[in-house]
């Protein structure tokens, strides 16, 4: 079988919500947990409010320690 991708991956993830693009962010090849953690670190927390709620799907990599608790610091709520 012959590989599906011809050039080079750029993966790109995002954060909306009901009225605004609110974080987005690239990356040349896939995602890993330590590119999901930047995203939350640098893109979105910033951009967060108290009340605001984060859904996060079960992919390894976005299950790490550290991402929690940095969502929860401004007061944002994490559903997995």
């Amino acid at each position: 079988m012959k590989p599906f991708y011809h050039g080079a991956k750029v993966t790109v993830i995002g954060a909306i919500s009901m009225k605004k693009v609110v974080a987005l962010m690239t990356i040349n090849n896939s995602m890993d947990g330590k590119a999901f953690e930047v995203f939350i670190k640098e893109f979105l927390v910033s951009q967060l409010w108290s009340g605001a709620v984060v859904v996060i799907d079960n992919l390894p990599g976005h299950k790490l320690a550290s991402i929690e608790p940095m969502i929860k610091s401004v007061g944002a709520k994490v559903i997995c």
